[in-house]
């Protein structure tokens, strides 16, 4: 796996054009997380972009409540989908 050295943290975006226009100038790489409450519109920026999904890393991070061992896949799927 490849991780792009620069990416864009989404924490406190509430609209999906940062996204897409960071995309569009070469950014790779995704930061996000459930906490932040924009894994939806961070999704539809992607989503909304040019760019091929696979070129593209998306990272998220769990909450501390997600973190036992009956949890962590389950909330690791959920953000996936959003």
């Amino acid at each position: 796996m490849h991780l792009p050295p620069v990416g864009l943290g989404t924490m406190g975006i509430d609209d999906p054009v940062p996204v897409t226009t960071a995309l569009s100038v070469g950014y790779r790489h995704l930061d996000t997380a459930r906490i932040y409450g924009n894994e939806r519109v961070v999704g539809e920026g992607l989503a909304a972009s040019e760019v091929d999904r696979d070129a593209v890393t998306v990272a998220t991070k769990l909450w501390i409540d997600d973190l036992a061992d009956d949890a962590v896949e389950p909330a690791a799927r959920e953000s996936a989908a959003r």
